[in-house]
Parts: structure tokens; C-alpha cells; sequence
């Protein structure tokens, strides 16, 4: 599990990287010419430029995207410093779980928003939320494996769990997301 942990670290953690930069990169081009067509407008609902434009895109005056760029390269850090052997204490990996739960609980908060309050989504804060989600699953798993998380029945059960969590959570923003958006992609499926 270990292994597993330290790719998702590193790949996860550069796709989350790459689409932090690529937003900032594609609000800058909007500031630059607010009629500019983005790259991430792909269609109705994948329409960056809602995202970017909109009052949340900003968490306490922060724009979203500097937030991913400094989340993300400390955890490639990290994935760096497990390849080349470094040990850590306990208190660390327990800091870096709440981080990644806080993390995971400003994604639910950004997706409701997007959903429900933008009525837009982005494919560049979608692969940043679905990189921090897998590194928070594999995370969870290899933390709880090398006892730095305390095993209770809550524990044990999402640790025997993670796979079906990970599915589930999956399949519930897919279904958010068809039910909201329906209007565009119902039309795909014949309604």
C-alpha cells in the first residue's frame, strides 16, 4: 500500500499541480480579453469561464487556483521524500489526514456551489477535486495500515470499505450531476 500512497502522491499530485496552473493561466487569459474563448469551455456545463468569473471563486480572498498550486506541491513533496527513504513522525501523517479531510470538505463545499449556485462545472477543478480525493483514499489506507490512525469500528469499517467509499462517492457526483444538468445531457440519452 505503501507504493500505491507514493504514486498517488506523485501523480495525483501533479495533475492537481498542472490544473491549478492551467487555471490560473486561463483566468489571467480572461482578465487579458474577457471575450477569449477558454480551453476548459467545453460545453454548457463545462464552462471554466462561469467558475472563474463567479463570486466563489475565491476562499477567504484567495483565488481557489493559488490555493491547489500550494496544496499540491508539498504533497509531491512529500511522495519525494517517502521515494528517497525520509521517516516521519506521527504527528505529521495525523496533521496531513486532517489536511486532507479539510481539503476533501472544501471540495463537497466547491462542487455544491458549482452545482447548485454557479450552474457550471469546470474540467480543470474537477481533476484538481478527483487528485485530492484519491490521494485522501490512498492516504487513508496506508495511514490506517501503518497504525498512525487509531483503528476503531468507524475506522475498520472505512478501511475494509475504501474501494466501495471511493465508488460511491464517485457515482453519487455523477448522478448530482446528470440530475442537475439533465436539461443538456438528457439529450444524449434519447430524453
Amino acid at each position: 500500500m505503501r507504493n500505491v500512497f507514493i504514486s498517488s502522491l506523485l501523480i495525483f499530485g501533479l495533475i492537481g499541480l498542472t490544473a491549478s496552473v492551467a487555471i490560473s493561466i486561463e483566468k489571467t487569459n480572461l482578465i487579458k480579453s474577457p471575450d477569449t474563448k477558454l480551453v476548459c469551455d467545453l460545453n454548457p456545463v463545462y464552462s471554466c469561464a462561469k467558475i472563474i468569473d463567479s463570486a466563489q471563486s475565491k476562499t477567504l480572498g484567495l483565488p481557489n487556483e493559488l490555493l491547489g498550486i500550494m496544496m499540491f506541491s508539498p504533497l509531491i513533496t512529500v511522495g519525494v521524500a517517502l521515494i528517497s527513504g525520509a521517516s516521519v513522525n506521527k504527528w505529521f501523517w495525523r496533521a496531513f489526514i486532517f489536511g486532507m479531510l479539510g481539503f476533501m470538505l472544501s471540495v463537497a463545499r466547491l462542487f455544491y456551489i458549482s452545482v447548485y449556485q454557479i450552474s457550471a462545472l469546470c474540467i480543470l477543478c474537477s481533476a484538481v477535486w478527483f487528485s485530492g480525493w484519491a490521494i485522501t483514499t490512498t492516504g487513508f489506507a496506508w495511514l490506517y495500515d501503518e497504525k498512525h490512525i487509531p483503528k476503531t469500528k468507524i475506522t475498520n469499517y472505512v478501511r475494509r470499505n475504501i474501494i466501495g467509499f471511493w465508488l460511491l462517492l464517485l457515482m453519487v457526483a455523477i448522478f448530482i450531476v446528470l440530475n442537475h444538468f439533465w436539461y443538456y445531457y438528457g439529450t444524449y440519452f434519447g430524453a
